[in-house]
């Protein structure tokens, strides 16, 4: 399959401290199927109740007694089965699935608030604003194991519709190799820690990683099951706001506690590009907004999405029209599409505006650069590739600390 960058490449260069797709506001979440499901097995007890997988169908128990020789098959009411009696109840979710409320979620057969992947979506559903849809990828089993988390990701990258990627109930051992996987796609991966080591450590620009403790002392037994999804709670709002709009720190999120950490903790968070949920004074904010290569997640996104846009339009220029000719006309029509990405970019406050110097002289906010028809050789028109076209932006970037000095005096 041919891929958009094969027709219009936008490669984009992050000039900043920190040198180095289709869809820009919805998280997939990796996870475990219904705690309460068990495999159907034949001679076993039940007691009503129970539910049960077999094939693609869940059952749940509605007369007690012993399973038979032969799983049930029906696809809707009851049927016998040994001394059981099964009825119905629906299939297996989706191995890539999208659910539109939290009543989706648990219609689906996780519970929000025993199963780690309902207790996720009771999470994303609760911040404001809210998502109007969670991917959730389901974790299947490879024999009587189940399968690292990392080959769900990949199964989850088949599927279009999402951006960011976060976990619920995996090992936090299994992060790093999520991490790996991510950092080749245009996605992002969001973990939230509660052991006593960040479980990511190698330098990743398109992994974010949240603290979820409440305090510096506390057992990871202990946190909160809802404190394991701090980065989602994160991603969940901030994904709702137009790319290059928003901040990640100083955010008030639902559903999670804030955290009262020591200054050692925050100091090594801070060294580590990890960050958390804090209380400070009367209000509870995010803080950091980082990556772990120590970039700004809203910069990521926007680069993302400058990116996206770009090349969509371009294909839609394309393809929309009997032809782009290899013209001053024609060249300009490609320079306006590329304009009209960072115009956007620049209204949702992610690329400055145009400023004036102390002198009055403009300093525009990007600027774009086309070949001119005179500069197109017959090498570049035989290959229909119209090359060297580029744009320089200004990111207009955000606010997190403001220092004041000041002096009182009696006298002027």
């Amino acid at each position: 399959m041919s891929q958009i960058s094969d027709i219009v490449n936008v490669q984009i260069e992050l000039n900043t401290n920190f040198t180095s797709t289709d869809s820009f506001d919805h998280i997939c979440v990796i996870g475990q199927r219904p705690k309460k499901w068990t495999d159907w097995a034949a001679s076993t007890a039940y007691v009503v109740g129970d539910v049960v997988v077999s094939g693609t169908h869940v059952y749940a128990c509605e007369t007690a007694g012993s399973s038979g020789d032969a799983a049930p098959d029906h696809t809707s009411g009851t049927a016998a089965d040994g001394t059981v009696t099964w009825k119905y109840k629906s299939e297996i979710p989706d191995d890539v699935g999208l659910y539109a409320n939290l009543q989706e979620v648990t219609s689906a057969g996780w519970d929000a608030m025993t199963d780690p992947v309902g207790v996720a979506a009771r999470i994303a559903f609760s911040q404001s604003p809210k998502p109007d849809g969670l991917y959730i990828a389901v974790q299947q089993m490879d024999s009587d194991e189940l399968e690292p988390a990392a080959r769900t990701a990949e199964r989850a990258l088949s599927v279009s519709g999402w951006y960011v990627l976060c976990t619920a109930g995996v090992q936090e051992s299994e992060y790093q190799d999520i991490a790996g996987l991510i950092e080749s796609y245009n996605k992002m991966f969001i973990y939230t820690y509660v052991g006593d080591n960040d479980p990511v450590g190698d330098i990743f620009y398109r992994t974010a990683g949240y603290y979820g403790r409440v305090y510096s002392t506390q057992n990871a037994s202990d946190v909160p099951a809802e404190n394991s999804h701090v980065g989602l709670a994160v991603a969940a709002k901030c994904l709702q706001y137009e790319p290059g709009s928003e901040t990640w720190a100083y955010k008030t999120l639902a559903g999670v506690q804030a955290a009262s950490l020591s200054s050692n903790v925050i100091n090594k968070l801070k060294e580590a590009n990890v960050n958390w949920y804090d209380t400070v004074g009367k209000d509870k904010i995010t803080v950091l907004g980082k990556v772990k290569a120590g970039e700004w997640i809203d910069v990521i996104r926007l680069r993302d999405w400058i990116q996206a846009d770009m090349q969509t339009n371009i294909l839609n220029l394309l393809k929309t029209n009997k032809k782009i000719p290899f013209t001053s006309s024609g060249i300009a029509r490609v320079e306006n599409v590329m304009s009209a990405t960072l115009q956007r970019a620049q209204r949702n406050g992610g690329v400055c505006p145009d400023e004036y110097d102390s002198d009055g002289n403009q300093i525009p906010g990007y600027t774009v650069m086309v070949p001119a028809v005179s500069e197109i050789t017959a090498a570049m028109k035989a290959a229909r590739t119209l090359s060297d076209c580029k744009f320089e932006a200004f990111l207009a970037g955000a606010i997190h600390i403001v220092k004041i000095f000041g002096s009182l005096t009696y006298s002027g």
